[in-house]
């Protein structure tokens, strides 16, 4: 099979591959979905991927939505591979999801460490259930998680979780100022 790449393409991923992490994690959760340009084609299946991905977050845990970030990364055929095989030469699609997480730390939930990791993997493959895995494809993702003090917003450092500033962020749909109350 033989696959035609544009000069765009390749300019989009030359840019991203010389972008460092720290320039495109501005927010969190970060989805980076590395996948062959027989995936993810249409603007549908991305919009319902990111919806699904989104509702993950927003949903149980009443993040502001604007935290979410997905970005979809289609590489030119020859330019992902998995062990030494070219995913593009595979029979069956694959994906690899790189996360990032700065608002929620598993020492931040109430519950061991290995529970909040198993919820945390858990709660991801319900998130890409229908746009990845009820498709058959293959794929693999992992999850990091960075220092929230590192973190900033539209210039603002983020309220703490379930906060009532948070509460206001999300009412607002965007990140604003608030004040931060003093602990006696």
């Amino acid at each position: 099979m033989t696959y035609k790449t544009d000069d765009s393409t390749i300019k989009r991923l030359r840019l991203f591959l010389t972008t460092t992490n720290t320039e495109i994690n501005d927010t969190m959760p970060l989805w980076n979905i590395y996948h062959t340009s027989n995936v993810f084609q249409s603007q549908d299946e991305k919009d319902a991927c990111a919806k699904d991905i989104t509702d993950f977050y927003c949903g149980p845990t009443g993040f502001p939505s604007f935290y979410v970030v997905v970005n979809f990364i289609s590489l030119p055929p020859g330019s992902m591979f998995r062990g030494y095989k070219r995913v593009s030469d595979l029979d069956t699609p694959f994906v690899r999801l790189a996360i990032t997480h700065i608002h929620i730390h598993a020492e931040d939930l109430p519950m061991a460490k290995a529970e909040a990791y198993k919820r945390t993997t858990k709660g991801i493959d319900r998130a890409i259930q229908r746009s990845i895995i009820d498709k058959g494809y293959l794929f693999e993702y992992g999850v990091s998680e960075e220092p929230r003090e590192l973190w900033k917003v539209d210039g603002f450092a983020p309220p703490p979780w379930k906060s009532e500033a948070e509460k206001l962020w999300i009412k607002e749909g965007k990140a604003v100022p608030y004040e931060v109350k003093a602990k006696l």
